[in-house]
C-alpha cells in the first residue's frame, strides 16, 4: 500500500535514510526500504497485545479529552489499542521497544502521531509527531550522567558532541 509519510519523518529519511543506536531502547530507525506496517512485520505482537487486553479488564474506549494529552501529564495506559493494526513501524525491535507512526491521528500540518511502544510498558508514550518524539529522545540523551559531567558545558557544547 502506498502512502505519503508525514513531513518531519520524510525530511529525516531524506537526510539520513535510517539511523543507528538512538538510545538504550531503540537500536535503530529503519531505512526507507525497511519501514513497513506493524501488521505486516509484527502481527503476532498485535495479536498478543489484544489478547492481553481481552484477558485483562477488557477494552475501554478512551475519550478525546484523555487521549490527546501529551508530555509529562500523559497517561501511557490510555491507549487506543485498535490503532496498532494500522500503525507504521519505523524503528526499534519487538523485544526492546518499537517506534511507530499512527496514521489514524493526523495534525493539521499532516504530521502523524508517533509512539514508543513496548510490551513491558503499560501502553505507549505518544507524541504529536515524529519531530516531537526525536526532541524527547534528544532531551533524554542530554540528561545522561556522562554528558552532565563535562566541565564548563552548556547546551551548545552538548549539541556539538552529538
Amino acid at each position: 500500500m502506498e502512502t505519503t509519510l508525514p513531513p518531519s519523518f520524510r525530511n529525516f529519511l531524506a537526510a539520513s535514510n535510517g539511523w543507528q543506536k538512538l538510545d538504550n531502547m531503540i537500536d535503530r530507525l529503519l531505512s526507507t526500504q525497511e519501514i513497513d506496517w506493524l501488521a505486516s512485520r509484527n502481527q503476532e505482537l498485535i495479536d498478543g497485545w489484544m489478547t492481553g487486553i481481552q484477558i485483562g479488564s477488557g477494552y475501554t474506549p478512551v475519550p478525546d479529552e484523555e487521549y490527546f494529552v501529551y508530555g509529562d501529564e500523559q497517561d501511557s495506559t490510555l491507549l487506543r489499542n485498535e490503532y496498532l493494526q494500522t500503525a507504521l513501524e519505523i524503528g526499534g525491535d519487538s523485544n526492546q521497544g518499537l517506534l511507530l507512526l499512527n496514521p489514524q491521528i493526523v495534525s493539521e500540518n499532516n504530521e502523524w502521531e508517533a509512539w514508543f511502544f513496548a510490551n513491558w510498558l503499560p501502553g505507549a508514550h505518544r507524541y504529536r509527531s515524529f519531530y516531537e518524539l526525536m526532541l524527547d529522545l534528544h532531551k533524554r540523551l542530554l540528561e545522561l550522567p556522562k554528558l552532565r559531567e563535562i566541565p564548563n558545558s552548556d547546551e551548545n557544547t552538548y549539541k556539538k558532541l552529538l
